[in-house]
């Protein structure tokens, strides 16, 4: 009895699949687009059997794979071994980020000093400041957005400055 409402959810399933490519193939602009990603799918497929079948790359998947089963070998013993585990539970730690000290944004920056400070990868809140010194209003902007405010503001003021100097 089950194998029958298997075998007849199997069938609806494939009914619904049909149904759907006929709705596909029904609908002028939707056959267009399930054609094109049609010719991607075959395309990305065909270079791919070329990469795979490709001498080259047949010769350096047979010299790797030994070394890749020892590391799965490995993994696998490690999995069991008490010491190595308490080994890496100790240097779980130790490959954390370092912090990196904030950078004092000071008043009064010329326009070479905030260039320079730009070109280092500055907090939200040290670009804030910045923005500050500048008037620009930078306030729930992201990082990208204040940095580009910044020297869309630097570059705007040096163009003032080339115009009104005499040449």
């Amino acid at each position: 009895m089950k194998n029958r409402i298997d075998q007849k959810d199997d069938l609806l399933t494939k009914l619904d699949n049909l149904s759907a490519i006929l709705g596909v193939t029904a609908d002028g602009p939707k056959r267009a687009i399930a054609v094109k990603r049609l010719d991607a799918l075959i395309d990305g497929l065909s270079k791919l059997r070329s990469v795979l079948t490709a001498e080259e790359f047949i010769e350096k998947a047979t010299a790797v794979r030994p070394a890749v089963a020892q590391v799965i070998e490995f993994l696998a013993s490690a999995r069991q071994d008490g010491r190595l585990i308490d080994l890496l539970e100790i240097n779980k730690g130790t490959g954390k980020a370092t912090k990196r000290e904030p950078i004092d944004i000071l008043p009064n920056l010329s326009n070479q000093q905030i260039r320079e400070l730009l070109k280092q990868d500055l907090s939200s809140k040290e670009l804030q400041s910045i923005a500050t010194q500048r008037s620009i209003s930078a306030h729930g902007a992201n990082r990208e957005d204040i940095k580009r405010a910044i020297v869309d503001n630097l570059n705007r003021e040096e163009g003032y400055q080339r115009l009104a100097s005499p040449t």
